[in-house]
């Protein structure tokens, strides 16, 4: 079948993924038959007294004029921003700058998303253990896990800038670096949203995830305009007149020259840099006043004020 196999399994795997959710996926542990008494309880109680009977409107004024909403939308904006930066333009760049044939090197490309995965194992534990033994508050833990996941790689693109052309090994450790660690976000703001408001965890990660998704989608065209792609005739043998043939020649040569590549790391790494901060100042942990419209939580002394990793409200455990 060829390269377009990835395409229909990937679909595959989809679909089944589907049929599963659709007989066994239910709306609260209540619900679902198939839980033990033991997780069930353990679930519940983590979420505190809930009322799945009472129907919530959605507050979407306080919600997406939010200051820690704001925060946690553009954090999620400029995570993606990086994140799709890599995925799409990294094999680009390991092709014609580090003339590393991924067509055989398949575990060159998947590497960086291997470490990913299993730091998210390391990551999580580690968040838990430290949350729960109150070394950190939970504001703290989430502050110090985003700031991994992000600066981190910033680091590591800014160092992959002035990595020379014939400096391969030390830029795929560092675009692994940039892409592995980049999984500490799963316990940074990508939780976020339940600390925030869990009656409306869902809605609000629809809004950060739509935004976060457009920045998808700017990053490789703003890339696309700092490296010119190389003009391809297709196989055919059609004459070229001298202005088209030097158009190619500086496109292949813009794509192959590592300073072309170091503004496109330059940005990805100031994105990454905005994104942190933004989320270390105005972020927060505890669960907003709006979370609840008929009978709103009392209001408590935001974590974000508190210091840049203050305490937790005493509500939350």
């Amino acid at each position: 079948m060829g390269w377009p196999s990835i395409f229909y399994i990937s679909g595959a795997v989809g679909m089944l993924w589907s049929v599963a959710w659709f007989f066994y996926g239910s709306n609260s542990p209540a619900e679902y038959r198939g839980i033990a008494p033991e997780e069930r309880e353990f679930i519940e109680s983590s979420f505190g007294p809930q009322d799945h009977s009472r129907r919530i409107v959605t507050p979407w004024v306080a919600i997406l004029t939010s200051a820690p909403m704001i925060a946690l939308t553009i954090a999620h904006s400029c995570h993606n921003w990086g994140f799709w930066t890599l995925l799409t333009e990294m094999p680009t760049y390991m092709k014609e700058v580090l003339e590393k044939d991924i067509k055989k090197n398949a575990l060159l490309s998947s590497l960086p998303y291997l470490v990913m995965w299993i730091l998210s194992f390391v990551f999580s534990p580690l968040s838990d253990f430290l949350i729960n033994r109150q070394y950190l508050s939970r504001v703290a833990s989430r502050k110090l896990f985003n700031t991994i996941g992000l600066w981190v790689p910033m680091v590591a693109l800014l160092g992959l800038a002035f990595v020379p052309k014939g400096g391969s090994d030390l830029a795929i450790v560092l675009l692994t670096l940039a892409v592995g660690i980049n999984s500490a976000t799963y316990l940074g703001f990508q939780v976020n949203h339940i600390d925030l408001a869990p009656n409306h965890a869902g809605t609000m990660m629809g809004i950060t995830n739509c935004a976060a998704n457009i920045m998808s989608i700017i990053a490789p065209l703003i890339v696309g305009q700092v490296i010119s792609d190389a003009v391809s005739d297709g196989g055919g043998r059609r004459e070229r007149d001298p202005l088209t043939l030097s158009l190619i020649s500086l496109d292949i040569h813009l794509q192959t020259d590592p300073v072309q590549w170091r503004r496109v790391f330059y940005i990805a790494a100031g994105v990454y840099f905005f994104g942190n901060l933004t989320f270390i100042i105005f972020g927060k942990a505890d669960i907003q006043p709006w979370n609840e419209p008929e009978s709103p939580i009392p209001r408590t002394v935001s974590n974000a004020t508190n210091g840049m990793f203050g305490a937790d409200p005493p509500h939350r455990t």
